[in-house]
């Protein structure tokens, strides 16, 4: 009798070490599948808190969860800047923007003529900005870094949209 409830020892002990270790290798599994998929850019949202500050000096604090992980409109602050010949048309585009949801500063005139419009961004923006050309219908080549030396102030912005003469009022002609 002795040696059964040895027995039956040694297999509970055999299996319990046997579901430990299945058990340990799944967590290890699993984290290491998590961090392969974070690592690829495969999260599907971000939580992300930022802080804008408006033109009236005013900080706004925001927690947003965020599907394709930049940040929304809200959370991004935008100058539109008229770089041709025609009158009016950077306001109108800042009235847009700002319905969409941009926080926007006031519009600009450049101080050279552009063919083409453009989409400048500060370090760290390229996905939004790359998202605001998709958006009005811009290549992905007119999407690029704020330049060195604008001939226009920039101020606090995330982003420039800078109206070229190809601009229609739905974007890009």
């Amino acid at each position: 009798m002795i040696d059964q409830i040895e027995r039956h020892d040694v297999v509970n002990s055999l299996l319990l070490a046997g579901v430990l270790l299945l058990f340990g290798y799944g967590i290890i599994s699993g984290v290491g599948m998590l961090r392969a998929t974070a690592d690829e850019g495969l999260v599907d949202a971000v939580k992300r808190t930022t802080t804008t500050t408006a033109p009236d000096g005013t900080t706004l604090p925001t927690t947003t969860t965020i599907a394709d992980g930049l940040r929304p409109a809200s959370g991004i602050i935008l100058r539109v800047a008229n770089a041709t010949s025609t009158g009016g048309i950077a306001q109108a585009a800042t009235d847009k923007l700002s319905a969409d949801g941009y926080s926007m500063l006031p519009p600009k005139t450049a101080g050279s003529l552009h063919e083409q419009t453009e989409v400048w961004y500060v370090d760290g923006f390229e996905g939004e900005a790359s998202r605001l050309a998709t958006k009005l219908e811009l290549s992905p080549d007119n999407v690029a870094l704020v330049p060195a030396q604008p001939d226009f102030d920039v101020d606090e912005a995330h982003l420039v949209l800078v109206l070229g003469a190809d601009w229609t009022q739905t974007g890009s002609g």
